[in-house]
């Protein structure tokens, strides 16, 4: 979680403002006020840190960081589903480049593991 941290500013380039970052950006009492604003009236979005939005919704960082364990998860399912379905539309000829490129070695090392 600490690679996460943006320690330089709270607020990231897409103008989000970071929770997890706040408490090391050093703002003054004013410029925080100012930050508090924007979130609160939506002028930036406001991206709260796990153990706030706990508290915020009643519940426990466990339990909101096994959430986005899951969901993590099942973005990589989807992932690897729509590179599967991409491989399997292509033409023989382009489907051979691939896995060239990628190298038959590795293709092999693969099919080795999954026929175990």
């Amino acid at each position: 979680m600490n690679s996460l941290l943006q320690k330089a500013a709270a607020v990231n380039g897409n103008g989000a403002i970071n929770g997890r970052s706040i408490p090391y950006t050093h703002l003054t009492e004013y410029e925080r006020v100012q930050m508090a604003a924007d979130a609160v009236t939506a002028a930036h979005p406001y991206i709260p840190s796990v153990k706030t939005a706990a508290r915020d919704f009643g519940t426990t960082p466990a339990k909101i960081s096994a959430e986005l364990d899951h969901r993590a998860v099942q973005h990589r399912v989807e992932q690897v589903k729509k590179l599967a379905e991409a491989l399997r539309c292509l033409p023989t000829h382009l489907r051979d480049a691939v896995i060239e490129a990628t190298g038959v070695g590795l293709v092999w090392d693969s099919v080795e593991r999954l026929t175990r």
